[in-house]
């Protein structure tokens, strides 16, 4: 078959620094099974704020090809730049998929919504199956940005984007997400009458026992740092959803610093912030962004993995997939899936936006039970292989 998949916010795994995301492990699957994949993404990195400098038309693995769009990129990720980015991309989306080969199925992810919009529109209007992957509630998401009073006010301004989404969702020939939650909210949003396609595939979990670690200065200098401590690590984005401040804002009362050493590993706009706010408190590090190597060392030393949110919020973020490849206990601010699997399985603690303060103690308290089963379902070879053969199935019965 040839396949487009659509995605703009992943990191391309253009080095060995680069771990493998979701599209990037599907993508090496249906190639590996004789496909012939077609990768469409912003030629501008989300997560490094620069253009890549990647020839087109690049084979990223054997069967798989990557395809860039170029729009004006953007600084924040909360800006009217990266809503022009993202409207720009579908239109260039429009006119380039045009002149491209006809594909046999589609997967476009969302977000972005209005790019998956295009997507569904190009294939509704040549009888082509698209199935759209759910990672975020976008445009709602937007509305829960604003104070609950002027709510109302914002989903009225956001009323376009609200009809384009809702009609793309609807007019999917099937949807997939990584959380039942996100799912779901994507069913009832998009008022789907048939749900019998659609389904829920984990992120899953790399067998990182086989990668070859290389040395990790900056990694040894946390460890020597800890000098024996529990180390309680967060890897990754600095931002509005994912914000570890209130936690960082906690440990000024208590930072358990006999005990424990904070390493707070990644980048993005609340880095400054965080690294301001933790001034004056030893037992904490901020090693900056990390590459495959570096975080697989600083995960191989931690004893907690960390997952904070400043709102109510159901995630399944991909940072508690690597936590629970590494066997460590996860502190959970989320909602929804994460939550349920942590309460179900023992795999750490439940904690609210607001209980920034009760980490430590529940902590001290907490008790650890395992469960293989985990080990199978969360695994990613499983997991994509099934994604796979799930397309296939969705092009066949089409």
């Amino acid at each position: 078959m040839k396949i487009w998949l659509i995605q703009i916010g992943e990191p391309l795994p253009l080095n060995e620094g680069i771990r493998p995301m979701r599209t990037a492990l599907l993508a090496r699957e249906l190639g590996s099974r004789g496909h012939e994949v077609t990768w469409w993404t912003s030629r501008f990195d989300h997560h490094t704020k620069k253009f890549l400098d990647t020839p087109d038309n690049y084979e990223l693995y054997p069967g798989v090809r990557v395809k860039f769009m170029r729009a004006t990129g953007y600084k924040k990720n909360l800006s009217p730049m990266r809503f022009l980015d993202h409207r720009i991309l579908a239109q260039v989306f429009k006119v380039q998929s045009r002149l491209s080969e006809k594909p046999d199925l589609i997967l476009a992810s969302w977000p972005s919504y209005d790019l998956a919009a295009a997507a569904v529109d190009y294939a509704k209007t040549r009888s082509i199956p698209i199935v759209l992957d759910i990672r975020d509630e976008w445009p709602s998401l937007f509305v829960k940005k604003v104070p609950e009073k002027l709510q109302p006010a914002a989903k009225l301004a956001l009323w376009n984007e609200f009809r384009i989404a809702k009609k793309a969702l609807k007019n999917a020939t099937a949807l997939t997400s990584m959380m039942e939650d996100l799912l779901e909210w994507a069913q009832d949003f998009g008022e789907r009458g048939d749900r019998d396609k659609d389904r829920v595939f984990y992120l899953g979990i790399n067998d990182f026992s086989k990668v070859e670690l290389k040395p990790a200065p900056t990694i040894n200098g946390i460890k020597e740092k800890a000098n024996g401590r529990k180390i309680i690590t967060y890897i990754g984005t600095f931002g509005d959803f994912n914000d570890p401040t209130k936690v960082i804002e906690a440990l000024k009362t208590d930072s358990g610093e006999d005990e424990y050493f904070f390493v707070f590993g990644g980048d993005g706009p609340l880095k400054a912030k965080s690294e301001n706010l933790a001034a004056g408190i030893e037992n904490i590090a901020f090693p900056g962004w990390l590459d495959q190597n570096q975080m697989l060392q600083l995960l191989k030393i931690s004893s907690f993995g960390l997952c904070p949110t400043p709102i109510r919020r159901k995630a399944l973020p991909n940072k508690s997939f690597l936590y629970m490849a590494h066997g460590l206990p996860i502190i959970n601010f989320f909602d929804g899936d994460l939550k349920r699997l942590v309460d179900e399985h023992g795999l750490g603690v439940n904690l609210a936006p607001g209980e920034e303060r009760k980490v430590l103690k529940k902590l001290r308290d907490l008790k650890i039970s395992t469960n293989e089963s985990l080990n199978k379902w969360f695994d990613e070879h499983y997991i994509y292989s099934r994604f796979s053969s799930y397309l296939v199935n969705i092009n066949s019965s089409f």
